[in-house]
């Protein structure tokens, strides 16, 4: 029993400090976002953060059979 929980505390001592390797390494970054970082969209692209375009949105859905078949 105490054989585990000299492990699990070693354990524990050697995650802590491999974090803060990583943080002295790469800086804050390595641990969180930075805030001008891009969306990523269900594809792979660029997340589109300007106004909506009605017309082209009514566009392809018509073009993918209309409001009855459109789906996620």
């Amino acid at each position: 029993m105490f054989k585990k929980a000299k492990l699990f505390a070693v354990l524990t001592a050697l995650a802590v400090s491999l974090t803060g390797v990583a943080t002295a390494f790469y800086g804050s970054a390595a641990l969180a976002a930075t805030p001008n970082m891009q969306g990523m969209n269900w594809f792979g692209g660029p997340v589109y953060d300007g106004k909506p375009n009605l017309e082209v949105t009514a566009a392809l859905v018509d073009a993918g059979g209309g409001v009855e078949h459109f789906s996620f």
